[in-house]
């Protein structure tokens, strides 16, 4: 578990430190005003990218395991499928910002389908446990990008709004270096008609969870822009892109969890917190020394740019945390397909969060938006909580 554990983490740190590199680099070549313009679409993308996987991923791994069927085809028509209907709903979106040049609008679509191919490859990796080739997946677009921050950082060349985009959509296509190796084992071949009904009947639920449990930047960014203007979207988004490195740290454990605790529960019948437990301390541990460094850091990179921004960075940090350890339970949902729970409770969070932000951001500005968030990831944790307690000992074992 420890070494799967380093393998997917190590790729996630490489993951986050090239879009960390990047966000610094385009954050500090760009104008507040742009920053944020960038920011909205980019954590709109992340928004619309979900829904282009929408449960299926996790349900591929899970069914596969389950049932022994092959799944694969019914998964990669699945989501073009998906990614088409997205794509339809991203352009009026493009054009009510302001933002559908042809360059903006061409790599954004070629982003979304970039994205539907990975998430394919990576289901069929982490069905596989092959965790260095899950890593890639996300590692390999990071370099791509790490290595455009240091070109940008060092001069040799700048870019305007529709450059940094291009650079952050078109990396994703570096992934497909990877589709060869895409294989599963020996499983009962299946119509694809009935592996897209299997799919869909399982992930639907658990994909409208986990597309609202991933929403929130999307959702800030846009509350904010309009009751406010694109710079402050800008200095909120900077300090909510840094206080998703624990959105990394989540993914790395919830991918090993996931198809562990899956053929644990399968062999047992039992569920075993005690990993959930040990993760959840590593992460208050990791929101302690990220507050304790986050002045000095932003200071030193950023110099009085995003000032703003701090107040929002600490506040950030200890939400993003709870939903952290969050995810990290969600998995137990997902075995014991208990997903109409997992969707009642990521609903109640988004439905706290919006309430909260429409109130809030009138009278605080971005810090009401920090506020927003920080009550609404804490009510999720405690409905997560009690709800996993009074299932947990009543569920037969699914497999």
């Amino acid at each position: 578990m420890l070494k799967k554990l380093f393998t997917v983490g190590s790729g996630n740190f490489v993951n986050g430190l090239g879009g960390f590199l990047y966000l610094i680099a385009v954050a500090k070549t760009l104008t507040i005003e742009d920053f944020g313009k960038y920011a909205l679409l980019v954590f709109t993308f992340g928004l619309f990218s979900k829904l282009t996987e929408f449960g299926t991923t996790s349900s591929f791994v899970t069914q596969s395991i389950k049932l022994n069927q092959d799944h694969k085809a019914s998964l990669l028509v699945l989501k073009l499928i998906l990614t088409f209907l997205i794509s339809l709903i991203s352009l009026p979106f493009l054009y009510y910002y302001k933002m559908s040049t042809l360059t903006i609008s061409t790599v954004f679509l070629i982003g979304l389908f970039s994205y539907a191919l990975n998430d394919y490859l990576f289901a069929i990796f982490q069905l596989n446990e092959d965790f260095f080739k899950t890593t890639l997946v996300n590692s390999l677009p990071a370099i791509v990008k790490a290595t455009a921050s240091c070109l940008l950082l060092s001069g040799f060349f700048k870019v305007g709004l529709s450059g940094a985009l291009s650079i952050y959509f078109m990396s994703l296509l570096s992934s497909l270096l990877i589709a060869p190796f895409a294989k599963t084992g020996v499983l009962k071949k299946l119509s694809l008609k009935e592996g897209i009904v299997n799919l869909v009947k399982y992930g639907f639920g658990a994909g409208i969870s986990q597309t609202l449990n991933l929403s929130t930047p999307a959702i800030n960014s846009n509350l904010i822009k309009l009751s406010s203007t694109f710079s402050d979207v800008g200095i909120f988004s900077l300090a909510e892109k840094i206080s998703t490195i624990f959105s990394l740290l989540s993914l790395s454990i919830f991918t090993i969890l996931l198809p562990h605790k899956a053929k644990e529960v399968k062999k047992t019948g039992k569920y075993n917190f005690n990993q959930i437990g040990f993760f959840s301390l590593l992460t208050l541990f990791s929101i302690t020394i990220m507050l304790l460094l986050s002045k000095p850091v932003m200071l030193f990179v950023f110099e009085n740019k995003y000032e703003e921004s701090l107040p929002v960075l600490y506040i950030m940090t200890i939400s993003a945390g709870i939903m952290a350890i969050t995810t990290f339970m969600d998995n137990f949902f997902i075995i014991f397909e208990e997903n109409k729970t997992l969707l009642q409770i990521n609903s109640a969070r988004i439905l706290t969060l919006v309430v909260l932000s429409v109130f809030l951001i009138k009278s605080y500005g971005i810090m009401g938006a920090s506020y927003s968030n920080l009550i609404s990831s804490g009510i999720s944790f405690l409905i997560t909580a009690y709800a996993i307690k009074k299932i947990n000992g009543k569920k037969l074992n699914p497999y």
